[in-house]
């Protein structure tokens, strides 16, 4: 079983559209068919938020199927290293911690794409017509 098809399986359980769902994300129904067509990846704070939405811990999609990959959720690579540590930790935590493992997964990520805002930021070129430009 996919991460798509336990997504579809468990939003069809819970009575919900794929409108109905994307809109308690903010995403569109579109988006919400790709993941469960397995077109599109959820960051893992949207997987979290899937998680929420459907009020079930987020472990419940990593746990549902044995073949979850880090390619279920759409990682940079700077924060692939720090995720694969964190599923060997994930995959021997104890059932208490595993949701601050994935947490603390989804601060890394947030914190690597913040980074890279501030990268692209510094690569453009300087507003000359800014008066507080020297």
């Amino acid at each position: 079983m996919t991460f798509g098809d336990t997504l579809r399986d468990l939003r069809q359980q819970r009575g919900m559209t794929q409108k109905e769902l994307g809109n308690t994300l903010g995403v569109s129904a579109q988006m919400i068919a790709q993941y469960e067509n397995g077109k599109r990846k959820p960051k893992l704070g949207t997987l979290q938020q899937i998680a929420a939405s459907l009020n079930v811990p987020t472990d419940y999609f990593i746990n549902r199927y044995d073949g979850f990959q880090l390619t279920d959720v759409e990682l940079n690579n700077r924060t692939r290293g720090s995720f694969e540590n964190l599923l060997t930790l994930y995959r021997n935590a104890r059932d208490n911690l595993k949701e601050e493992v994935i947490f603390l997964t989804a601060e890394i990520q947030d914190l690597d794409e913040r980074i890279e805002k501030l990268e692209k930021k510094l690569r453009e070129k300087p507003d000359t017509t800014d008066p507080d430009h020297k």
